[in-house]
């Protein structure tokens, strides 16, 4: 979007210029259409806005992507096919701006969703997978140990003693 305060004076004078004020004869009106174009184009290259960063042109909308859909089967293509970008090249910029590639982005915002399903709402393994994009449970287990060193199961259960043991030192204190 083009957001350009700047040129507001130039629009309000053709506007009444135009319409309240010239009497254009027939052949003029392109004439003074064409002077108020250059004279927008002059002030646009005048401009002191920054150019947006790939960051702000790539990178951000499809974090923004990622986490609305992370819920379906969205694959990095798909992102690179909605910002017009072919996969290689999306991929090198996300590595550059982020340190990690959009694949391992993407797993890893749907394993750290599906923790919370599990923690916070108690859903089963086979409802988090499936909730956050895995189809297959299994696929999802795997995917769940390497990035967290033990089952999806062994995590909850881990994480609910803890959360217990806290409870008991809390009342003691």
């Amino acid at each position: 979007m083009l957001s350009a305060p700047h040129l507001r004076d130039t629009f309000i004078s053709a506007y009444y210029d135009e319409f309240f004020t010239k009497a254009y004869t027939v052949g003029t009106y392109e004439y003074f259409l064409c002077g108020k174009i250059w004279e927008i184009l002059g002030k646009l290259l005048q401009s002191d806005q920054k150019p947006l960063t790939v960051y702000e042109s790539y990178i951000r909308p499809a974090i923004a992507m990622m986490h609305s859909e992370f819920t379906s089967v969205l694959t990095v293509e798909e992102i690179a096919k909605k910002l017009n970008l072919s996969y290689g090249y999306f991929e090198q910029i996300f590595k550059t701006e982020t340190g990690i590639t959009p694949k391992k982005y993407m797993n890893e915002l749907r394993l750290r969703k599906a923790v919370l399903l599990m923690l916070q709402r108690n859903c089963s393994v086979t409802v988090a997978a499936s909730s956050v994009g895995y189809p297959d449970v299994f696929a999802f287990s795997r995917a769940f140990k390497k990035y967290y060193g033990c089952s999806p199961t062994e995590y909850v259960k881990t994480y609910s003693e803890k959360k217990a043991t806290l409870k008991i030192y809390s009342k003691d204190i």
